[in-house]
């Protein structure tokens, strides 16, 4: 037997190399990019020099951020290592808060079960799960969110008191003022001391988050003038779509891990399991169920599942393969062997598939940078797409608008006027649109912009994933 535990060691560490270099390989990989990452640079990109203000909202250049200062503060920090805007080290900051959060909830399952391989096998499936394989790892505030929730549920795992609440709601504003719902990760802990006959420590909980929070975000907002808490509200009101919330949630039900778990719960509820009275599976349907709803958001993606999707794997493990290891250690050790060496495989194929040039940014970045010397282009005379942003801070200019998405939803909920922006390009001020080629599906900018664009700009030129338009003279 500890033959094969040390093998099966061996193999538990090897996928987890072969994952963790996957992920940092895409921290360099500028052929891969989210519409988010470069609105979020130019945010960052701007605090290296200046405080954020309510100005920033009224243009004549917007600089428009949509969560809480955290994640924005260590871009901009570690931003400062660099010798001009880059997404790497943000993309680093994610990956880091990732793996410690795997971390986290590999070693909480090893000091539940006692059993080492378990707690590594916990860290594998949350890093292979659908949603985390698929995000990570963008430079987005999700990651960072997310290793302060965990460990807000994981303090509050043994009994209520108040080390342990204190602890908990100071981790969940923490959390917040990194992507401000993740104040809805106190809703496990306090569904937890519920369950546990802990109402009046449950409501003492929520309260204490409430107050802590107000007082953080309270100084946030007279801190920054009204930027920070305007951000985090009106950047995100936008329409609700059902469907999209579902659509969402049926990705993680049907994902391997999803039905596993699945699985699992209904044969422990089956086999006597009192489900209430476990944490992970509490946090999991808990956080699984808000999620779903903050996901039917115009605008949501997959980043809405990374933290029932953590649970799911914890679940796993603690509902499936701890049961099964107290029956037959041997049989478990070789299934955990066999899916282990499975998880391992498709990253392998994608560091093979990569190509050579992977640290070299794309041609894009060139193209643009000489169509802003050759039109001499300043800041606030470009407009480009999200996932164009970046592409224009590489060249030393920042562009009149960093988010057009968070723009265009300040527009619609009536928190931004997007006259003036309009008025500026019929007036040349904008010498510069570059979109995605094929052009977006979906024009984001508002009426007023979107028909002085069509009205001013022509197109100059084109390239094999750029459409670039001028002033017309």
């Amino acid at each position: 037997m500890a033959a094969l535990r040390y093998l099966i060691a061996i193999v538990l560490l090897a996928a987890l190399a072969t994952v963790a270099t996957c992920y940092a390989a895409r921290t360099v990989n500028l052929q891969w990019r989210d519409n988010c990452e470069g609105p979020l640079l130019a945010v960052a990109a701007r605090m290296r020099h200046e405080s954020p203000t309510h100005a920033w909202f009224e243009g004549p250049e917007y600089t428009i951020a949509s969560y809480g200062p955290l994640y924005y503060r260590a871009v901009a920090w570690a931003g400062s290592f660099a010798e001009r805007p880059s997404l790497t080290p943000g993309r680093v900051i994610s990956l880091v808060a990732m793996l410690l959060t795997a971390a986290l909830l590999g070693a909480w399952v090893y000091r539940r079960t006692r059993l080492p391989e378990l707690g590594l096998v916990t860290v594998l499936f949350v890093l292979v799960g659908v949603p985390v394989a698929e995000w990570i790892p963008f430079a987005r505030v999700d990651a960072t969110a997310l290793l302060f929730t965990a460990a807000a549920t994981i303090v509050a795992a043994k009994k209520a008191d108040t080390r342990a609440m204190v602890a908990s709601a100071v981790l969940v504003v923490i959390a917040s003022l990194a992507r401000q719902t993740a104040a809805c990760s106190a809703l496990p802990v306090a569904v937890y001391w519920w369950c546990q006959g802990e109402s009046r420590w449950a409501s003492k909980y929520l309260a204490l988050v409430g107050l802590l929070g107000a007082l953080a975000w309270g100084g946030l907002h007279f801190g920054s003038h009204g930027y920070w808490l305007d951000a985090a509200i009106n950047s995100q009101l936008a329409a609700m779509r059902v469907s999209e919330g579902l659509k969402l949630g049926t990705r993680l039900v049907i994902s391997p891990l999803g039905v596993a778990a699945v699985a699992v719960l209904i044969h422990a509820r089956l086999n006597g399991v009192r489900l209430s009275q476990s944490l992970p599976a509490v946090a999991l349907v808990t956080s699984f169920l808000y999620q779903v709803v903050m996901g039917c958001k115009l605008g949501s993606s997959v980043n809405y599942l990374l933290e029932p999707s953590c649970w799911v794997a914890v679940v796993v493990v603690e509902h499936g393969f701890a049961p099964l290891a107290s029956i037959n250690r041997f049989r478990t050790l070789i299934g955990i062997g066999v899916l282990a060496a499975a998880a391992a495989v498709h990253p392998a194929r994608e560091m093979m598939a990569l190509p050579n040039d992977r640290r070299e940014a794309p041609i894009e970045y060139e193209h643009v940078r000489t169509a802003i010397q050759q039109l001499g282009v300043s800041d606030g005379e470009l407009l480009v797409e999200d996932r164009l942003v970046d592409l224009a801070l590489a060249a030393s200019v920042e562009p009149r608008v960093n988010d057009p998405f968070a723009y265009y939803l300040r527009a619609a909920n009536g928190t931004l006027d997007a006259e003036p922006l309009a008025e500026d390009i019929h007036r040349g001020k904008i010498k510069l649109l570059i979109l995605s080629r094929p052009a977006p599906a979906n024009w984001v900018w508002p009426e007023p912009v979107s028909s002085a664009m069509k009205s001013r700009f022509m197109l100059w030129k084109t390239t094999t994933n750029l459409l670039m338009y001028c002033a017309e003279e």
